[in-house]
């Protein structure tokens, strides 16, 4: 079987699951369930945002959860808001430490 995140390695593969196993199984279902933002307004929400934001977005096809659809909805929806989007999965800070770390502190250089 091949990942699904191909810039990850069996090592790194190992610690998500051995991370994922200690979670409580029900903490998935909201996910699974398609429940997680029931009552939830997120124009409203990212409307109210008054401070920059920094949007971190990896590669939906990668397993990046921020599609490029929601990308843009937050960027529309945000006042100030910087977007870097990376060629990654969910992991960016493990995937692309480095530019990871330049997105970051860039960013913190403006504010």
């Amino acid at each position: 079987m091949s990942s699904p995140n191909p810039n990850k390695n069996s090592v790194a593969l190992r610690l998500d699951a051995a991370q994922a196993i200690k979670m409580d199984p029900e903490t998935w279902n909201p996910f699974i369930e398609s429940e997680m933002f029931d009552g939830f307004d997120p124009d409203t929400v990212l409307s109210n945002i008054e401070c920059p934001v920094l949007l971190l977005q990896a590669d939906p096809d990668q397993g990046g959860v921020v599609t490029d659809e929601a990308a843009e909805r937050i960027r529309s929806g945000v006042v100030d808001c910087t977007h870097v989007k990376f060629d990654v999965g969910h992991s960016i800070h493990k995937d692309a430490p480095i530019e990871f770390r330049r997105s970051l502190f860039d960013f913190l250089d403006t504010i």
